[in-house]
Order: C-alpha cells, then structure tokens, then sequence
C-alpha cells in the first residue's frame, strides 16, 4: 500500500546527485537480499487474522499533515525502507487453544512517485511483508503487494486520489487461507485548516482462494474456488496540534460477501472505530497509541450454543509504540497490541497479546 499519499514517514532526501540515489537503492536491494536468504524457509510456509494484530504493520514516522514540496525539485523521487522486528505472540491463532511463539517479521517497501505538475502526481511500488514464527509455522505469512494510483489537486486545499493494488498472500502450510487479491479505493481529502483535514473513501476488494472450496447451502463441498467481495466505506478527520502531536479518528462501514453458501459463513457487515495519537516529546523520541472498536455481525453464521441466534461479535484492539530516530533514517521502536474478542457465542472467544521490537531504515 502506498505511503507516499499523504506522508507519515520522514522522507531523508539528502543530496541531488544521481549516484546518492544510486547508493541508497543499492543498499536497499543489498538488505533485500540478506532478509530473503535468512526468511527462506518462512517463503513457503504461510494464517490468517493479520489485519490490526501485528503493531508494525502501521508505524508512524514524523508528522506531516499537508503533502510537501520536495525541496529538490525532483520529479521523480524513491524512498525504499526496511523495517526488521523480533516479538512474542502469547496467541498466534487468536483462538482458546491460546498457542505461544516468538517470532521474526520484515516489511520491505519500495514507494515511488513522479511529479507530472505541480497539481498531479503519480505514485506506485510494491510491499512486502513476511512473519516466520519460530516454532508454529502453520501461522508463518508472506504477503506481497504491488500498487499504483495518483493524487490530483483538484481544488484549494483538496485532492482526490485513486489508489490500486494487488495482493498475493501466501501460507504454504495452511493453503486453504491462501488468496489473490485486486483493490481499489478512490478517496477525496480536504484541509480545512492549518494542520486539520478530513478524508472520505470507499474500498472495494475482491479475493480469490484458489486452495479453497466454496460450501453448498447443504453443507456439501462445491467446485467453485471460494471467492469474496468486500465493500468499504471510511471517513477520517485529522489534526496537527502545534506540530508536535498528531490526532486522528477514522470511521469505517464494511460488507463482505462470499459465495460460501453454508449458513453464509462468511458474509457479514462492520463497523469499526479507530481514534489515534502520535505525539513528539523531541524531534527524536515520539510514541503512537491507538484504539479500535470493530462490532461485527454475521447474516446466518449461527452460534454453537444455540442455532436460533446468529454470531455477533464486538472486537478490542488497543496498541502502544515508542520510537527513537537514531539518524534521519534511522529509527528503534518497542511495541505492543493486545486484541481481545466479545462475542454472543463462546466459541469464537479469544484475547492475545504480541509485544515486539526492531528497527527501521530509509535509504
């Protein structure tokens, strides 16, 4: 996914020459290749449940709320990154059976962006992201995603954007939860004020499982591959609060449906909350804490406890993170996030905690 949109990340620019560009995707594809050979054996042994569980996956960088002028002049611009982190899940399945493991995670990502005028700007690259745990390599996941989209100023102070990716998430050892996806989601963001801005989008998203079946209504195993849509539609407001501390709540509705057709397994309506805060006690130590609300409800999922009612759930995810840039490229950070699940059923009830720790580098 992008980060180059409206940046959070600091962008170290340093000189104009070509050879320092050369240099810093040199050292990029050197750290590249050193993390593919030591995750060899997580490349094809790959779970699910990733989304708000791991607190990297969504780090902050220095605050920038309004899209800045490269102070070079450069039209086109490429920050590749490397973030490398050690952690302990005391829950990899987020499930009662509550199994416990270290684990190793990289996230590489080459963001790139060309500046067409003064009020277009085309942006695109690829994510990677890899988790290899140390003993329960069912839950092992590589994750690669190629993106491109465009920002365009259409008025003062407001932009429209239109983001595109796709995904290729892996789990060699658990290939049922294998899927290809394709997304889109086109968004409008306007500052309304110095440091304050607020951002409407819709999402939509459609994954294949080639690995897996879709259920008959009679609980037969059918000979489609399973296949979902997702449609997703957020709203978020922003504030820069005298540049040291950054404020945010974000609102999304989402719909999934699957041509699972067994109690419609998987289909189901959200709604989440996520209010955040990013707050710098110097230019080089700064923490991240956030909160989220997912409420959750299942259109004929039923309860094992009772088959008259059908599953509804309400899902807890609250993360902290502290950070301390070393250089302009450099940074440390110890984070943790527990998730904790309340559902009508017993069933699906679950809470884990992954604490972890590494460093990130831009190049």
């Amino acid at each position: 996914m992008s980060t180059t949109n409206y940046p959070l990340r600091a962008r170290a620019f340093g000189g104009t020459k070509v050879n320092r560009k050369i240099r810093r995707v040199g050292y990029f594809f050197l750290y590249f290749a050193i993390g593919i050979l030591y995750l060899a054996p997580c490349l094809f042994s790959l779970d699910d449940n990733t989304q708000d569980k791991y607190p990297s996956l969504d780090q902050p960088r220095p605050i920038q709320v309004q899209p800045a002028d490269d102070p070079r002049g450069d039209k086109f611009s490429i920050v590749p990154s490397v973030d490398i982190q050690a952690g302990y899940d005391n829950n990899v399945e987020l499930s009662p059976s509550r199994f416990k493991d270290g684990f190793f995670q990289n996230i590489f990502s080459v963001p790139a962006e060309y500046q067409v005028c003064d009020d277009l700007s085309l942006e695109f690259g690829v994510d990677l992201f890899d988790t290899l745990y140390l003993k329960y390599n069912r839950n092992n996941i590589l994750d690669v995603m190629p993106y491109a989209g465009f920002r365009w100023q259409f008025a003062e102070n407001t932009y429209f954007s239109l983001d595109c990716s796709f995904d290729y998430l892996k789990y060699p050892n658990y290939k049922e939860n294998d899927y290809l996806a394709f997304e889109v989601r086109p968004s409008v963001r306007q500052y309304v004020a110095e440091g304050v801005y607020h951002e409407a989008g819709y999402k939509s998203v459609s994954r294949h499982y080639p690995d897996s079946k879709a259920y008959m209504s009679d609980g037969a195993m059918g000979n489609s591959d399973r296949s979902d849509i997702v449609n997703e539609a957020d709203y978020t407001i922003g504030c820069s609060l005298g540049g040291a501390t950054m404020l945010k709540l974000a609102n999304v509705v989402s719909v999934n449906d699957s041509n699972d057709m067994y109690q419609d397994y998987y289909d189901s309506s959200s709604y989440g909350i996520k209010p955040s805060f990013t707050h710098y006690f110097t230019e080089k130590f700064y923490v991240h804490g956030e909160f989220i609300s997912k409420l959750r409800s299942f259109d004929d999922r039923r309860a094992t406890d009772n088959d008259d009612k059908t599953v509804t759930e309400n899902t807890l995810t609250y993360t902290g993170s502290c950070y301390y840039n070393l250089t302009r490229s450099v940074s440390v950070n110890i984070s943790f996030s527990y998730k904790e699940n309340y559902p009508n059923d017993p069933f699906y009830k679950y809470s884990g905690l992954v604490v972890s720790s590494g460093m990130y580098f831009e190049f």
